[in-house]
């Protein structure tokens, strides 16, 4: 895989208009497959990020 820094605008751009085009192309069943597959990979951010909700929330009430 290139460097991003090496492709243009145009090119970046295009390619955002290709993966767009696919995406749109995809039947339904195939989006939610996708998007499991996303919540399955972003689960251990949201655990670090439900736990330091959980941490602030304590520490905002031993500081009142």
């Amino acid at each position: 895989m290139s460097n991003p820094s090496n492709f243009t605008l145009n090119e970046i751009l295009a390619r955002k208009a290709e993966a767009r085009r696919v995406r749109a192309n995809l039947s339904f069943a195939e989006k939610i497959r996708i998007v499991e597959k996303m919540r399955e990979r972003l689960a251990p951010f949201k655990a670090i990020r439900d736990k330091n909700k959980v941490g602030a929330a304590s520490q905002a009430t031993v500081r009142r």
